[in-house]
């Protein structure tokens, strides 16, 4: 089999969903996901989670430190270091453990900046 033929097989394998935001996410039994899919799952659950995001250097409005409380009761410190190159920081074990470098949380400062 070609390598167009291939991929266009594995592609109608597995659905994408696309969300009217245009985050694309597979479904959430697929495991074969990018670092793109586990981000855009990030991304969409900060748009549906509710927050209550803090800047603690309010005269640092954008690179900053930022307090995000969830829904859940948690606390969590997001730093905003670089927009371009996307270096941020949260406390919180997603952002520790996937290897991403990016969670919810940091989702959610981005939206609310």
């Amino acid at each position: 089999m070609n390598d167009s033929r291939r991929k266009k097989k594995m592609k109608s394998a597995r659905t994408i969903k696309t969300l009217p935001d245009k985050i694309r996410v597979p479904p959430m039994h697929d495991w074969r996901t990018t670092d793109e899919d586990e981000i855009n799952r990030r991304r969409l659950r900060a748009r549906k989670e509710s927050f209550q995001i803090i800047n603690r250097h309010p005269k640092r409005r954008i690179f900053s430190d930022f307090q995000v409380a969830s829904t859940s009761g948690m606390n969590y410190d997001v730093e905003i270091r670089d927009l371009q190159d996307r270096s941020h920081a949260c406390s919180c074990v997603d952002f520790r453990t996937n290897g991403l470098w990016h969670c919810k949380h940091v989702e959610a400062v981005l939206l609310h900046l």
